[in-house]
This record gives structure tokens, sequence and C-alpha cells, in this order.
């Protein structure tokens, strides 16, 4: 390996037909100034100019691979393979990193030998790489294992630093990138090991309108975050204090995706599939009424009314139609203050469900 304080680090983009956003971002890299640096670019195919863009860079330190289009999921996974540095990073061809962002991060984890990695806060910006506010919208939250393990907090990964011996010795190459989510067993299986770390400092810029934010990204989290998470238990990766936890993970991951499918997107039926799924357990309830609240609460783009009742009436039905049995007629809540007032009667029925918890057809909300 190289020595420690300049360190070979690997910065992965993945492409497909990126040429509307790859030129800010590849401009964002190579203006970093750090020397020992490679650009590794996983590109999948591209039929539009961002080939052609990338050939206009002609730096030594830009890599391009071209493969068939692999999914982004095995794309993660097969672009953190052709790293070769000993810290990697990632920035995808719709982002950027700020200025010094490099030097940020070798600098810290030559500091703190003790960790595997750090990340640090973020602006959101659109496609075309506009600031959507000029404060930092994607501020970082310390690290904490089992929020991490319940989705109820997301490291920003533009811009994490990661050593590449902490992730070998976390088992991450070992990932099945067919039935696993590569993003969470990249933080999960090294933070097993090694320490993460929050450092404050704004060190990219993430696009709202990448993979992540459409309905086959947010489906596929759901898949393959399920995946990671009931083999994680399966196989015994899971720390004492924690080992009780799958529902409450599998529901957390879950509810972080219905408000990206109902609030951005409008999918009310696929948002619905999966609060079905929710409606099973004391557990799902108790987490998915709130996230509904939340979604009429919200400042920005809020999810009408008539939304959030239709996610709540279809996933009754869906969860009926799974039990082989006919739906009740619909119980309609028509406003925000009738949802308020039916809060209470919700409440009531989760504390009287005690025994009967396991049977799905007690917990619908009628």
């Amino acid at each position: 390996m190289s020595q420690r304080n300049t360190p070979r680090v690997s910065i992965l983009v993945l492409s497909k037909n990126s040429a509307r956003t790859i030129r800010r971002c590849l401009t964002s890299l190579c203006a970093q100034g750090y020397a020992n640096l490679e650009i590794v670019i996983l590109d999948g195919q591209s039929s539009d100019d961002t080939h052609k863009i990338i050939r206009e860079f002609d730096s030594a330190k830009i890599k391009l691979v071209v493969e068939p289009p692999l999914g982004h999921n095995h794309a993660l996974f097969r672009g953190i393979e052709l790293c070769k540095g000993d810290i990697i990073t990632m920035c995808w061809a719709d982002e950027e990193l700020t200025p010094g962002a490099v030097f940020w991060g070798v600098g810290t984890l030559t500091n703190h030998p003790e960790l595997a990695g750090i990340y640090g806060d973020v602006y959101m910006t659109d496609e075309d790489g506009k600031l959507l506010h000029y404060d930092i919208l994607g501020k970082g939250q310390p690290f904490d294992m089992g929020k991490f393990l319940c989705w109820e907090m997301i490291p920003n990964y533009c811009g994490s630093f990661f050593w590449r011996e902490a992730l070998e010795r976390g088992g991450f190459f070992d990932v099945d990138y067919k039935q696993d989510l590569v993003m969470f067993e990249y933080y999960w299986r090294t933070a097993l090991k090694d320490p993460i770390k929050y450092i404050p400092g704004c060190v990219g810029k993430f696009s709202t309108g990448g993979h992540s934010s459409t309905r086959q990204g947010l489906l596929d989290l759901v898949k393959y975050g399920i995946g990671s998470i009931q083999r994680s238990f399966a196989a015994g990766r899971i720390p004492r204090g924690y080992r009780t936890w799958q529902l409450k993970a599998e529901t957390g991951l879950r509810m972080a995706i219905i408000p990206g499918l109902v609030v951005s997107l409008g999918d009310v039926e696929s948002a619905a599939q999966i609060a079905s799924e929710a409606l099973k357990s004391k557990e799902g309830i108790a987490r998915l009424m709130p996230v509904l609240g939340q979604m009429l609460g919200c400042n920005t783009t809020s999810a009408s009314t008539k939304q959030v009742q239709a996610v709540l009436e279809r996933a009754q039905e869906l969860l009926y139609f799974s039990l082989g049995e006919t739906p009740p007629e619909r119980t309609s809540l028509t406003t925000a203050m009738e949802y308020k007032i039916a809060q209470p009667q919700i409440n009531a029925r989760l504390n009287t469900a005690g025994a009967r918890q396991n049977n799905a057809t007690d917990l619908i909300l009628k």
C-alpha cells in the first residue's frame, strides 16, 4: 500500500448517457489539485456525447472503462472493484466535489488512522448543477449504527472517503450484488469492524435528479435493501444490541421510500404496495402513520390529503387480497383535520392489539 501521508485516491464516477452533466462533474474532479489521484469512470455504453466530452479533458488521471449496462447496484460494486487507490470516494456523473474536497478527505483520514471512513455535508442541486438553496440542505448527521440499520439516518455518499483496506477488512468485496444493496453494505460491513465518522464541512454537490430519485431507483432500494437486511440478520452480522431489530429495520427502509414515491413521483400504487407490508405488524403501523402525517404537513411539494388517503386505502385493499379475503368498504379520511382526529383512535387500536399483533387482519386500520 502507498505511504499513508500521500495515499493514492480513487474517485469513482458512474455514467450512462451523461452528456448533459459529466462536463461539470469532471471539471470539479480535475480541479482538485491532488497529485496521487485516479478518476475511474465506469460507463454503461453511452450512446450520446458522453465519451466525446470525457476525451476533451485529455487527463492521464482519467480511466474510462466501458462495459454493458449492469444496473446501478451491480455497476457500483464493479466500479469499486476497479478502483486501485488506498482511499476511495464517489461522485456520480451529475454530481461535483467542492474545491479542496480530496485534500479534506485525505487530511482527515491520515490524521485519524483509527477511522475507516468519513463523510460530510453536501449542497443540493438540480440536474444542471444549480443550487436549489444557498444553505447546505444535505447536512449530515453523526453516524449511529442503530439509526443507519433502521434508515433513520442516511449518510451523504457523495464525497465520502473510505480506506480500501477497511472495506476489505469488513468483507465488502464478498457482497452478493445480485441480492444485496451495495451502498448499504459499503457502510454497514465496514462499520461493524471500524468506526465511521461524520465531519462537518461541505464536500460535494448532490443532484436531486439522479437514479435514486426515479421510480426504479426507489424500488431497487427496497428490493436490494430488504435483501441486505434479511441476509445480515440470517448470517449473524448484527451487533448483540440490535439482533431483535429485523422488523424495525425492514419497516424503516419502507418508510424512507414512501415519501419519495408519493411526493416526488405521485406513484400512489407503488407506495401502497410498500405500505401494505407495514400494515402486517404493530411496528409497521406505528411507523407508517407518522410518515403519512409528515407528508401532509410538508412545507414544500406536500402530498395532498387525497394522495395520502389513496395510499392508505389501497394498502389495506392489497393486504386483504394477499390474505385471500375481500376488502371491507373503504373509510375515507377526506381532510387533514379528520386524519388528526383519527390518530387517537389508531393509537388506541395499537394499544389494544396486544397478543393479537401477529394476526394481520386484526391490525388493519378500519
